[in-house]
């Protein structure tokens, strides 16, 4: 994920996904997998993932909380930020069929 620039106070990112991530292409080589699907699921759930990072850092800002912190209140940080969408998102991900994404 890179900033892109702002409009209009909105800030703009760009997201940029490995294709070739091992864990994907172990998973697309499973006998029966459907690559199609499995790149789709992996880029969704890649995405809101760094949506949910963005919006908390955003709130954090607002709040004028300290930055800076350590590798172990990072990953606090992130898991509570990923505790809303995380069910959701692996549910509905999960539920995703070939069709649906046409």
């Amino acid at each position: 994920m890179v900033h892109a620039g702002s409009d209009e106070n909105e800030s703009i990112y760009d997201f940029f996904v490995n294709y070739d991530n091992k864990y994907l292409l172990d998973s697309c080589k499973q006998r029966g997998a459907d690559a199609a699907l499995l790149e789709k699921q992996f880029v969704y759930g890649l995405v809101l993932v760094g949506l949910a990072l963005i919006q908390d850092h955003q709130r954090r800002a607002k709040s004028h909380k300290a930055n800076g912190e350590g590798v172990e209140a990072f990953v606090r940080r992130t898991t509570t930020a990923l505790g809303p969408i995380l069910v959701p998102m692996l549910q509905t991900i999960g539920g995703l069929a070939a069709e649906d994404l046409m």
